[in-house]
């Protein structure tokens, strides 16, 4: 009776952490960088109904297979993962294909847009007014988002032309622009 009690006091602790970091990889439920069995007991597997019922804070991360359903097979894929050692996938999360103009672009005008071309669509509901800022002089510039139809790419039209012959910096807000899958901007593309 002694063992089971710690064993079950151990799967207590390990499926209501004091504290989830943001998971990197599918099936990293547990935000640790790796497949262990911590991410396993976070899956809080349902038998009668054949689905696993993660955390809401990680359930993007569970859907291992990105089928839009958490299964057997997602559990089956981070065993898999445990067993062999093996990487768990990246999430497929949007990043920067380019920014138009770009780093260190001379004689842009003053009157021109920016464009931020993406690859993969992001959710325009998720954007607000921090999402997408430029700066200049240390001033931040104002301006409006637009989302095109296919949802890659945003452009920033400025309410005024941009400062002649200044540095402007662009700045993204991973966690406001998403994809439509919900993963946040992977900012630097790895």
């Amino acid at each position: 009776n002694a063992m089971r009690f710690v064993l079950l006091s151990l799967s207590l602790a390990l499926m209501v952490p004091a504290a989830v970091a943001q998971p990197t990889r599918l099936g990293d439920l547990d935000g640790d960088g790796q497949a262990t069995i911590a991410d396993l007991v976070a899956y809080q597997y349902d038998a009668d109904t054949n689905r696993a019922t993660p955390a809401p804070i990680v359930a993007l991360y569970a859907d291992i297979n990105q089928d839009g359903a958490v299964d057997g097979v997602d559990i089956q894929a981070l065993v898999d993962a445990i067993l062999d050692g093996a990487a768990l996938p990246e999430p497929p999360a949007p990043s920067i294909g380019d920014i138009s103009p770009f780093d260190g672009e001379d004689n842009v005008s003053a009157a021109r847009e920016v464009v931020i071309r993406l690859d993969r669509a992001i959710d325009p509901a998720q954007l607000t007014d921090t999402s997408v800022t430029l700066t200049a002089n240390g001033s931040t510039i104002a301006g409006r988002r637009v989302v095109n139809a296919a949802g890659d790419r945003i452009t920033f039209y400025p309410d005024q032309d941009l400062p002649a012959a200044t540095e402007v910096r662009v700045a993204l807000d991973a966690a406001t622009v998403r994809g439509t899958n919900g993963f946040p901007l992977d900012g630097d593309g790895d």
